[in-house]
């Protein structure tokens, strides 16, 4: 949906939007709708700039919400490893922000949020807290999961995903300079 309507030049873009759907009401009545595979629990990672501007996003309040966040110079440098970015939409900052205030406002309630720097330096200890927080039994296999591709990483896998694909657990926080080139500092 996001790469058809954006027209966005995006690495993979034509299989990505061949492999799925661009319905926007289409693809919201299927991630509300019945967890696939009779399973109890369906984890969905959604990329808040992949919401565009005037879109609903009710739907968001049928969800158990938790925001991931980086620090933006982190985000920014690993970002532009493989994307140029033209604009802090790209980010998804501003989308972020958007939703943590309807839920705030409207689900009086905060949704949970992770900053990923903590969580790679204590991995155990932040998921036993969300999953507590989530309702969620938590289970030493969640630390770690076998190397290779999987089909629940999507298409997209083939080009974001190299690192994950050979990892079989957390690894170490690494910290970086944090310095950005001169042409993102106003984002």
């Amino acid at each position: 949906y996001f790469l058809d309507k954006t027209g966005l030049k995006h690495p993979l873009r034509d299989e990505i939007i061949k492999s799925g759907l661009v319905n926007y009401n289409e693809i919201i009545k299927y991630i509300t709708g019945p967890i696939p595979s009779s399973k109890n629990i369906w984890y969905q990672k959604h990329m808040a700039h992949h919401i565009l501007e005037g879109a609903n996003m009710n739907w968001i309040k049928n969800m158990k919400n938790c925001l991931l966040i980086r620090h933006p110079s982190d985000v920014i440098l690993s970002y532009s490893k493989k994307n140029e970015i033209n604009s802090i939409q790209q980010l998804g900052y501003l989308q972020q922000i958007k939703i943590y205030e309807m839920l705030n406002k409207e689900m009086k309630t905060s949704p949970i949020i992770i900053d990923a720097q903590d969580l790679l330096q204590e991995p155990r200890k932040m998921l036993i807290e969300i999953c507590k927080k989530s309702r969620i039994k938590f289970d030493e296999k969640m630390l770690s999961w076998p190397s290779g591709a999987r089909k629940t990483d999507g298409i997209w896998g083939k080009h974001w995903y190299k690192q994950v694909e050979v990892s079989t657990g957390f690894k170490p926080y690494n910290k970086t300079d944090r310095i950005i080139p001169l042409k993102y500092q106003s984002l």
